[in-house]
């Protein structure tokens, strides 16, 4: 049987716990590519829309991205076991990513409009483009991650 553990020792266990349990995790390696990918469908399905005139598939395709990200992003937060805390800093980086993606989106989509271009490749390359963009940010975020395990060794 196991002796009880002193109320020291007890408080020092459970310090260790809380510092575990606060330590960053990456973010899943598929997490950048899989939303990036969901960013490339609904670029694909808003560009077909607009070319081929089929209303119903651009609120489709603009009404699908949300629950999609959301549920990516539920799986993503609980893959370690537990709904990890966002880190200082986080919500700025989610704020630039979100307008880096939305000026990717309406840089291509206008020029391409503007040019004249059919609309299904300029919605691919819009698409491509705020995919790219989201999967750069979180291979950021997980370089920056890493760095704070790092200097928590």
């Amino acid at each position: 049987m196991d002796k009880p553990l002193t109320p020291a020792e007890a408080l020092a266990l459970a310090g260790r716990a809380t510092a575990a349990a606060e330590r960053p995790i990456p973010l899943p390696d598929w997490y950048g590519p899989g939303i990036g990918a969901v960013f490339l469908v609904q670029g694909v399905l808003v560009g077909a829309a607009i070319q081929f005139e089929v209303e119903w598939l651009r609120i489709v395709g603009c009404a699908m991205a949300a629950p999609l990200i959301g549920i990516l992003a539920a799986i993503a937060a609980r893959s370690s076991g537990v709904a990890q805390r966002p880190r200082p800093g986080v919500a700025k980086l989610a704020v630039v990513t979100v307008l880096v993606i939305a000026a990717a989106y309406l840089a291509v989509g206008g020029l391409g409009w503007w040019g004249g271009l059919p609309m299904l490749p300029v919605g691919l390359v819009a698409g491509a483009t705020a995919g790219g963009a989201f999967w750069l940010a979180m291979l950021q975020v997980n370089r920056q991650i890493r760095r704070e395990l790092e200097q928590t060794r």
